[in-house]
């Protein structure tokens, strides 16, 4: 019986011991410098969810926005170098937002591209509007998809408290600084 309940003591001890030891949170991503949310003058606005618009510079072509059971989404710079685009359909409809990111803000997350192969997007764009973190752009100069000429990204955007998957955009290494405008000009309405 004095076994079992200094059994008990020791592990009253340990487990919150362990607990706090590998609960560390990665602070890496939130110490990471913030693109805060702009307007660009010379761009033109479109709706680019059902409760967001974007701005595009000038030469962008492409639907944007479209949809009868739901919102698609596809935009591209006129050389092509540049595709914004979503589309998270089921059978029935099409929603605003894919897939919640399991965790607030991972390091870093995998895809599949067209062929199938595992992506590690493992570089991160934060987006911010009033210092808070509202979207995340996650990319990858990796080796396996599109050639090696388009870098892979996805775009998380914090939407009812949760991010959610907002869009899939392809882009080249010189153009990430475009990338990075348009994001900064999403806006809810």
């Amino acid at each position: 019986m004095i076994e079992a309940m200094r059994w008990k003591n020791i592990m009253t001890i340990l487990i919150p011991i362990v607990l706090i030891t590998n609960c560390k949170k990665d602070n890496s991503i939130e110490n990471t410098a913030c693109n805060n949310l702009t307007k660009v003058d010379s761009w033109t606005t479109i709706n680019f969810k059902t409760n967001y618009t974007i701005q595009v510079p000038s030469g962008f072509e492409g639907l944007g926005m479209a949809g009868f059971e739901g919102n698609t989404f596809f935009k591209f710079s006129n050389d092509t170098t540049i595709i914004l685009e979503y589309g998270y359909c089921n059978d029935l409809f099409c929603n605003d937002f894919g897939d919640t990111l399991q965790t607030t803000m991972p390091a870093s997350i995998e895809i599949k591209d067209n062929s199938e192969n595992l992506i590690t997007l493992d570089k991160i764009q934060r987006f911010c509007q009033n210092s808070e973190t509202i979207g995340l752009l996650y990319y990858s100069n990796d080796n396996v998809s599109n050639s090696k000429l388009y870098w892979n990204s996805r775009l998380y955007w914090k939407d009812n408290g949760l991010f959610k998957q907002a869009m899939q955009i392809k882009f080249p290494a010189s153009g990430l600084e475009t990338v990075k405008e348009i994001i900064e000009t999403i806006k809810a309405k």
